[in-house]
């Protein structure tokens, strides 16, 4: 998908105050192991609304220690809007939930420069991934797949 700036007058001037990107890779853990007893799952989009922190991108936990602000997603099931945190930048766009189906309209984000290990790519890589579908599991539990893949998993945030 093409990365649209729905904000540009705002997110200008803190593009100018820093433009370069670093990239860095993540720490190579493994995400926890929830084959064993996975706990019974729904696809109800009503669900999703509220904050969600990421806790495994790709099959490898997000590391939480290093960052300042944890990568987090936040749905707006009334107006169909998702906010955020990458780790690095702030995140905004749209998303439509249909049945377990899930795709993520124009987003945007900042620009800043970030120090340090974060998961940036990874998250924006994942909301521009085509086809992906979710399930919601009774431990507050999100995982997006492409096909029978899970690409992430997010913990809802305490409230």
């Amino acid at each position: 998908m093409i990365r649209l700036s729905l904000l540009v007058a705002l997110s200008l001037g803190v593009a100018l105050s820093s433009c370069s990107q670093k990239t860095t890779e993540a720490a190579a853990t493994t995400a926890p192991d929830t084959s064993a007893s996975a706990p019974a799952t729904t696809s109800d989009p009503a669900q999703l609304n509220g904050t969600w922190t990421f806790t495994a991108l790709n099959g490898t936990a997000v590391p939480t220690s290093d960052a300042s602000r944890p990568a987090q997603l936040i749905f707006e099931t009334a107006t169909g809007r998702i906010s955020g945190f990458t780790s690095c930048n702030r995140l905004m766009g749209s998303y439509t939930a249909t049945g377990n189906a899930l795709s993520f309209g124009q987003v945007a984000s900042t620009r800043m420069a970030c120090v340090g290990p974060n998961v940036e790519q990874q998250v924006l890589t994942v909301l521009n991934t085509p086809g992906l579908t979710f399930q919601l599991s009774a431990d507050n539990q999100l995982t997006l797949l492409s096909g029978s893949v899970p690409v992430a998993v997010l913990s809802r945030a305490a409230q």
